[in-house]
């Protein structure tokens, strides 16, 4: 019930003063009159540029990508309306004003004109067999905003319920080789409106692009451009349009977890990351499923990448590169696997990782070599010495040479003299043998004595190998077995003849320590 005055900046002075003259209370005759031919309009939009005049495309249009919506008149006075996106990077970035005007020209139209070209660019229909509208455009504002014009079109027929025509959705689907799509069918009445398909339906190809089920699951088999149909007695039938691509434009590779783009990947070794493909043609996105890529890691071992792109690192430090393939289309992506442990050989899957971990950690037990622990190998006397040194900080001694095999410029020569001078170790006839691989009562007999030789209830009688102990390992056993820093190589047998291997030990300092 109201009227809004409006002016343009450009009329004339004297209209100008007129209007901001007029203040509340004011009255104004209104004359309204139209040109000839517009007398039973009832509703109009203004437009912001007329497109096309006569079927060719006027002079001087905005030739700036932008959305567009627009509307044109064909000779025989039927309508076309007509959106595009723009102003959204990987889906549209719209199109001029001149393209645009060719468009319309293209679709048949000898009058267009733009309605507008930017956020509020929206197009919603009730698409063939649906009850519902759904918005067909994506905004470049990410939704439908509010404004002040729309066209609508809405028809007075009421549905009828019975079937007459088919409709099959998506209405144009882009695909990679090898990929499948779920097409969805649907029956609409005479007026469009949803209705029962209560009869068989037969799905099919053409083009010889792929193959379809009764579910409307579609698998693209070859390259090419065809349709999917649909087709049954007494129904109107529906057709749509597939093209699948063997070779795309481009393909892109994301971390499936994170959603990123991935353009290169450092990891730890033993990292696993699912990655995923995309790929595109002529700016548009194909429907692709990882499986349609050839995945491959090459250039080391950095580790290993399944048929669904799963990379899993390798176990060692390594530089290489994962390629993704589809047609004759690769993308390589640089991989740099780290290990982050100080070991290589020391996996978080063995039984000993944690106490080489903190073995390692401490600076309690160093490895053999640059990155390797080497826990399979024997502990020989002078490495289970210069562990227990190293557990009591290394303390200074007076003098090294406290055996006639242990040089004084030995790397464990310090270690033996402090043991040797704590009683620790008693060597044999004057020689400490720093080489010899000690073996499991040894060992303990030196951690016994190493803890100041403390009485113990301890036993071997769960044992069946007890007998062969030596008479002097008994009670160091004994004692190792009661505080829980040793256990038996299986659940009934002691071992004490055997080598302690260098994971062994590492594992009976971290029952130490904890």
């Amino acid at each position: 019930g109201k009227v809004l005055l409006s002016v343009s900046s450009t009329v004339s002075e004297a209209l100008m003063n007129a209007i901001k003259s007029v203040g509340e209370g004011t009255q104004i005759g209104l004359t309204i009159s139209c040109p000839s031919g517009w007398e039973n309009v009832r509703y109009a939009l203004g437009s912001l540029y007329k497109l096309v005049t006569d079927g060719k495309v006027e002079s001087g249009l905005d030739n700036t990508p932008a959305p567009r919506t627009a509307v044109g008149k064909k000779a025989d006075g039927s309508l076309v309306f007509y959106t595009i996106d723009g102003r959204q990077s990987g889906h549209s970035v719209g199109v001029s004003m001149t393209t645009l005007a060719k468009r319309m020209i293209e679709l048949g139209c000898t009058e267009a004109t733009i309605m507008d070209g930017g956020g509020s660019t929206s197009l919603n229909a009730i698409y063939i067999g649906d009850s519902s509208a759904s918005q067909i455009n994506r905004p470049s504002y990410g939704r439908q905003r509010s404004v002040s014009n729309y066209i609508m079109l809405v028809t007075d027929a009421k549905p009828t319920g019975r079937a007459s025509r088919l409709a099959i959705y998506p209405l144009n689907t882009e695909l990679l080789l090898g990929a499948k799509s779920a097409f969805v069918l649907k029956a609409a009445d005479d007026n469009g409106y949803a209705a029962a398909l209560d009869q068989y339906v037969e799905l099919g190809v053409t083009g010889d692009v792929g193959t379809i089920d009764v579910s409307g699951a579609f698998t693209a088999t070859a390259a090419g451009s065809g349709t999917v149909t649909a087709s049954a007695d007494g129904l109107t039938g529906a057709a749509v349009q597939v093209r699948v691509t063997a070779t795309p434009d481009s393909i892109t590779v994301k971390n499936e977890g994170t959603g990123k783009t991935v353009s290169s990947l450092a990891v730890s070794t033993g990292t696993t990351i699912p990655l995923t493909a995309s790929a595109m043609r002529n700016h548009l996105a194909l429907i692709s499923q990882d499986t349609c890529y050839t995945w491959a890691v090459s250039g080391g071992a950095i580790g290993t990448i399944s048929a669904d792109g799963t990379f899993t690192a390798g176990d060692c430090d390594a530089s290489g590169s994962i390629t993704v393939t589809a047609g004759e289309k690769t993308v390589s992506i640089p991989v740099t696997v780290t290990n982050p442990e100080k070991f290589d050989d020391v996996k978080k899957t063995d039984w000993f990782y944690d106490a080489v971990k903190f073995a390692g950690d401490a600076n309690i037990m160093s490895g053999i070599a640059e990155r390797t622990f080497a826990p399979n190998q024997d502990v020989t006397r002078a490495m289970a010495v210069m562990v227990l040194y190293r557990l009591e900080n290394s303390p200074e001694v007076s003098a090294v040479q406290s055996f006639a095999d242990v040089a004084p410029d030995a790397w464990y020569a310090k270690a033996v003299a402090w043991a040797a001078s704590k009683g620790i170790v008693l060597g044999d006839s004057g020689r400490f043998n720093p080489d010899a691989a000690i073996t499991r009562e040894q060992l303990a007999a030196i951690l016994y004595r190493y803890f100041g030789s403390p009485a113990t209830n301890g036993t071997l009688s769960s044992f069946t190998d007890a007998g062969s102990v030596s008479s002097w390992g008994v009670t160091p056993l004994s004692w190792a077995v009661e505080a829980k820093y040793i256990s038996g190589m299986t659940a009934t047998t002691i071992a004490p003849g055997a080598t302690a291997t260098r994971a062994q030990f590492a594992m009976i300092l971290y029952r130490m320590a904890d």
